[in-house]
Parts: structure tokens; sequence; C-alpha cells
């Protein structure tokens, strides 16, 4: 006899198209959701206990990747359309200004991910009393089961310790719980598709919508499961039984702001161990290759983080690219906000400058390439086949070059061998033969459209300048 009622284990989790961000568990009125880890390394919501309540939805309509009328569109719409001044593009969203720049505050841009100023912002919020407590992610130290896991700080030391990056996944349904229980004000950062789940459960529940102050974005390019941690540990040589810490995003004054490092520490019988991989010296493919990144990614078409109420991102544009420190770019979409940059930019805390949010949109050209072109093949491909897909922005089509569309099916190919194989067995050599063919192709079509596009923009000679730096930095 078939269940009376449908929930999201019913509907997403066996289309896989589950972003694993909690929130379905966090509102569960019967709490009888729990989040955990599947055989991937990604997080699912599993019906521990019977007493799902028949004509309860809220789990669904919380869901960011289920399929209804609501979209990114809609809910910025609802939440910023009527604020004087406001502004819109169809890449970047809602828009009242836009900056560059990086904290002055001591250890803000040091420990940070770019130029500080997310750190800045929220423990600002926090002194100023305009929040009471910050959600954010948070290392989750000797537990190598669960390394990160988001968490409620009411201090700027906290907060400060909370500042760096975190590519590993990360479920809300704790701290969507306590908000619900413990008054408060709140502000919460968050991806872009957490941040969607976030507005929509804000319509269901007056509570949420009431502690929650501001949501504060955070520009995203795909997750990863947890194999993608434990494949890079497992590639310095790291013991993954034994893995105390994973730190993302560290700087080094010897290579640009986009080089950065990942490092690992571990206990080796007696002695803890630490190394490093930096980005160009094997992340870069395994990330760009779509390497452990969930389903559900592929079916993203928002960059901005457009329903949150300021975002933050890299400043990837060459101006800013070559300090290694780091700069911070930043959409604001709230008024109240406006007065805190002027005045941190006053005081000397902050370095700010506005840019046109053009050159924001430019910034994350590859972004948008990924998430609104290729995303229309993409939905050609599931659609044939039969695969449920939610709808899009972007309607499907084939119309890409020959080349696109083997990078799509490719990436396709190499994202759910990558989490087969490695779950099924975790060795580097078996792993890495398996994909090598994949790889080459990938590697080969990229090369040929970088070659392309450099003739085509006439920027021959400044390519082969960075190539030749990049080469001598490796010595």
């Amino acid at each position: 006899m078939s269940k009376p009622y449908r929930n999201v284990c019913e509907i997403i989790v066996p289309n896989d198209l589950c972003i694993g961000c909690g929130l379905c568990a966090g509102v569960c009125p019967a709490n009888v959701l729990t989040m955990r880890f599947n055989e991937f390394g990604t997080y699912v919501p599993v019906e521990e206990k019977e007493g799902c309540l028949p004509k309860c939805d809220l789990c669904l309509r919380a869901c960011p990747f289920i399929d209804q009328e609501d979209n990114e569109d809609t809910l910025a719409q609802a939440a910023f359309g009527q604020t004087p001044g406001i502004q819109h593009t169809p890449e970047a969203g809602y828009y009242l200004d836009a900056y560059a720049g990086y904290s002055q505050v001591d250890g803000h841009r040091e420990n940070g991910a770019s130029g500080g100023l997310a750190t800045w912002f929220l423990e600002t919020l926090l002194t100023r009393g305009m929040v009471d407590k910050v959600i954010c992610v948070t290392p989750n130290q000797g537990n190598p089961q669960k390394l990160f896991q988001f968490a409620v700080l009411d201090s700027v030391e906290a907060v400060r310790n909370a500042s760096r990056s975190c590519y590993y996944p990360v479920e809300m349904s704790e701290v969507i719980r306590e908000v619900l229980i413990q008054e408060g004000r709140y502000v919460i950062t968050g991806l872009p598709c957490f941040l969607k789940g976030l507005r929509l459960a804000m319509r269901k529940d007056a509570r949420l919508r009431r502690r929650i102050v501001a949501l504060v974005g955070l520009v995203c390019g795909q997750t990863k499961s947890r194999s993608f941690a434990e494949y890079l540990c497992a590639a310095c040589g790291g013991d993954l039984d034994n893995l105390l810490e994973v730190q993302f995003r560290l700087k080094d004054s010897a290579r640009v702001a986009n080089d950065f490092a990942f490092e690992f520490t571990w206990k080796s019988k007696e002695q803890i161990v630490s190394r490093k991989m930096y980005w160009t010296e094997g992340i870069q493919g395994i990330w760009t290759h779509d390497y452990f990144k969930p389903n559900a990614c592929n079916f993203c078409d928002d960059v901005f983080a457009e329903t949150a109420d300021v975002v933050f991102m890299d400043a990837w544009l060459p101006q800013y690219s070559q300090d290694y420190r780091g700069h911070s770019l930043v959409i604001n979409r709230r008024e109240a906000f406006k007065t805190l940059w002027d005045e941190g930019l006053a005081s000397g805390e902050i370095n700010l400058e506005p840019i046109a949010v053009a050159s924001v949109i430019r910034s994350q050209a590859g972004q948008l390439h990924h998430k609104r072109e290729l995303l229309a093949y993409r939905l050609c491909l599931a659609q044939s086949a039969g695969q449920s897909v939610p709808r899009k922005r972007v309607g499907p089509s084939v119309r890409l070059s020959i080349v696109d569309r083997r990078l799509v099916e490719l990436k396709s190919d190499a994202r759910s061998k990558s989490l087969t194989i490695w779950a099924q067995r975790q060795d580097l050599k078996a792993f890495r033969w398996t994909l090598w063919r994949i790889n080459l192709q990938i590697k080969t079509l990229r090369w040929w459209t970088r070659i392309q596009t450099t003739f085509r923009e006439g920027r021959i000679v400044s390519a082969l300048t960075k190539r030749v730096q990049r080469l001598l930095r490796r010595g």
C-alpha cells in the first residue's frame, strides 16, 4: 500500500536533484527527516521514523530544486523590486551598488578567502547591534567524517575564526531548527541555492520571516561532495582515517591571488603531518572537469545569489588578481547597508571603490557561460534521458558549438564516474586510470577553445607572457 503523502525523499532524492542544503529537514514540523551522508559523500534527507503529516508539503516547498513557479526572479522581485533606486540586469539580478575592495582590519584579509569584506560586514552587523547572531560555516575539527558545519555564532571572535572558504558539504537543518525555536535577529550566509530555499521557506513560516533579517550570498561555481576533499588529501599522501583538519584557500605571497592552496593535516603514528596542494598543482583540473559535483549543480542558473540582500565574490579581474592578498567584489541590494559601507570607508576599516556592475558581471563570465548557456544543453540531455528536472529560466537548446556540446557530455561522464569510482574504491591509481581518457579529451577541447578565443580577441602576446610567467613560477 502506498503512503498517503509525498515528501522530498520520494520526489527529490530518487531523481538525484538534492543539493543537501538541509532546509527540508530543518522546517519539517513532524521532525521526521534527518540529513545523512550517502555513499557518494553528499548530504540527503532520510525519513528515519514515521510521522510525516499527510497534508504537509513544507519540505517540498522549501526545496530549491523542486519544479515550481517561483524562481530567483519572482523571489528577488518580492524582496527588492520596490526598493527606491533599485536596478536590474538579467545576469546579476537586482542591485543598488557594486564595490571592489578589502578590509584593513587585522586578520580579515589575510585569513579570508578574498579581500575579507564579508568577514568585516558580518562583524559590523554584530558590533552595531543590527543582528544578534550570525549563521555561517565553521570548521568541525577532529571529526574526519564531518569536517565543517553550519553554526550559530554570537561573537566577533567566532565569526573571524569562520572566515575561510569551505569546499565541503554542509547542511542547515540544525541551525534552522534553532532559529525556529529561539527568538532573535539572525543573519545567514549561504550559497545561491541555499538562500533560494530559505526565501521559499520564509514565505511559508512567519517565524523565519521575522527572525532572519539578512541573507548574505556567496558566489558559487559548484559544490563538491566529501569525496573531493578525500581525494585531494589522498593525493597529498594523507591518511583519510586520521585526518584532523582541512584549510581551504591559503594565500601565498609568491603566487597570484587565484593560485591558492589547500592544506591537509593528519596524524601519522605519533606525529602531526601537514601538506599543501596548490590550485595549479592538481586542484584546478579536478574542479573544472566537474569531478565530485552533485547532479543538482547541473541545474542551477544563479551565479550572483540573486535572492540575497548582499553578495560577495572574488575579484577575478586583471587589475586585482595579481595581488596575492585578494580583493572582494560586492553587490549591495539593501538601502540600509549603504551607510555601513560609507562609514567603514570613512573610518579606514575598509578600502572600497565603486565599480560598474558590468565589470562585476565580467568577473564571473565563465560561471555565466556554464550556468546559462551550457545549462540549455544539459537540460536537453536530461530530457532525452528521461530524467526529471525543474523548470529553469533557461530553456532547453542545442544551439551550441560542437566543442561546447562535447565538453558538456564529457564533464557529465566525468562527474558521475568520479563519484561512483571513488565510492567503490578509494584508490588513486585506479581512479586516475579509469578517468584518464575522459580527462585527456576535456583537456584537449579546453585547450582548443582557449586557442580559438586567444586568436579571436587578439591576445596572443599576453597569453604567451602569462604562460611563460607560470612556467617560471614552477621553476
